[in-house]
C-alpha cells in the first residue's frame, strides 16, 4: 500500500513490536480522512501499514488515552502482517461503556 504525499507525521519513534519484539520505525500520520499506522520492519525491510478512519481512530485513541505510545504497544505481528491487538473490542469500546453506565444508575 502506498502512502499519500499529503499526509501530516503525528508521531515517529524507533519502537518493539509483539512478543518477538521485532524492531521498527512506525509513524502515526494522517491525512484528512485517514489515519495510518506505518510500521517499517528493519531488519526484514519490509513496510506494514493499517490504515483507519477518523471515527476508527478516535475510539482507539480513546481508550490508549491519548496516548501515541499506548496505540504503539497495542500492534503486533502474525502471520508476517500487523494488526491491533484486541481491535474488535477497541471498536467496542464505547458500547460497554455506555452499559456500565447504564448498570450503575
Amino acid at each position: 500500500m502506498l502512502l499519500p504525499n499529503d499526509r501530516e507525521t503525528l508521531w515517529k519513534n524507533l519502537c518493539l513490536i509483539g512478543e518477538m519484539h521485532i524492531e521498527c520505525v512506525v509513524e502515526i500520520s494522517r491525512t484528512r480522512k485517514r489515519l495510518y499506522i506505518m510500521a517499517w520492519d528493519i531488519y526484514a525491510n519490509r513496510y506494514h501499514v493499517i490504515e483507519l478512519y477518523h471515527k476508527q481512530a478516535d475510539k482507539l485513541f480513546k481508550v490508549c488515552e491519548e496516548n501515541f505510545e499506548s496505540v504503539m504497544k497495542m500492534l503486533d505481528f502474525k502471520h508476517n502482517r500487523m494488526f491491533i491487538r484486541h481491535h474488535d473490542v477497541l471498536m467496542s469500546f464505547e458500547r460497554f461503556q455506555q452499559q456500565k453506565q447504564d448498570q450503575l444508575r
